[in-house]
């Protein structure tokens, strides 16, 4: 069991939890980037949103409003964000599947919106070769 967050779920790492679920541990990174910045991590072993039954992410959304609704009252949050990285290209630091959870107060200097490098692409082009074929 290399995983560090496999090590977590089983106890055999310590780790703040917040929160707990059949399915998932909540709980804070070693270096949060916001006060109460939590994250929320499936026990079993995947290692991306694209492993696991897609049922799971009920249970993230859930954990998600319990976590607002306990955090406005703890700390005033009046909002929250939830960040995933799948894969390597897009920065997942610990290949196991988890979401981050940030929970917002007014003037809490996060921007969670970065400015990107402009583009450009023929629109049409791009829906043809990405929409989703029908199913069914």
């Amino acid at each position: 069991m290399d995983c560090v967050f496999c090590q977590i779920a089983a106890g055999a790492l310590p780790a703040r939890v917040v929160h707990e679920t059949r399915d998932l541990i909540c709980f804070f990174p070693r270096r949060p980037n916001l006060l109460g910045h939590t994250l929320i991590t499936s026990k079993a072993h995947f290692e991306h949103i694209g492993d696991c039954d897609p049922a799971l992410g009920t249970s993230i959304f859930t954990a998600a409003q319990t976590l607002s609704s306990h955090y406005a009252k703890a700390l005033g949050a009046t909002g929250f964000n939830l960040l995933n990285a799948s894969g390597t290209d897009a920065d997942q630091s610990v290949p196991h599947l988890h979401v981050h959870y940030f929970p917002r107060t007014p003037d809490d200097g996060l921007n969670t919106w970065p400015d990107l490098p402009r583009f450009q692409t023929d629109m049409d082009d791009l829906l043809e070769r990405l929409k989703v074929p029908a199913q069914g």
